[in-house]
């Protein structure tokens, strides 16, 4: 008597499974994609953090670049350079 009893227990169990098992496999894909959703809303936030603050490394000048910019420089306060205009004009660009 006991084991038909733990047999209709167990089928009564094996039934409810079977019945609701896709109601929680819904639940727990939709707190899965909630998850992978508040996972990649972090991500972006963190690649945009990143994006800004991020410097480029064309803005700073290697010690040649800056030797040669100081001699332009210092050419450009001499008068020794030409406008870009009078050389397109030579050149009958």
């Amino acid at each position: 008597m006991a084991i038909a009893f733990l047999f209709l227990q167990s089928l009564k169990i094996i039934s409810f499974k079977y019945a609701f098992g896709n109601i929680y496999d819904d639940v727990s894909e939709s707190a899965t994609m909630q998850g992978i959703y508040e996972e990649l809303k972090s991500l972006k936030e963190e690649v945009l953090f990143i994006k800004k603050h991020m410097f480029d490394p064309d803005t700073i000048m290697t010690t040649e670049e800056k030797s040669i910019f100081e001699r332009s420089m210092k050419e450009f306060k001499e008068g020794k350079t030409v406008p870009l205009v009078s050389v397109k004009k030579k050149l009958g660009l």
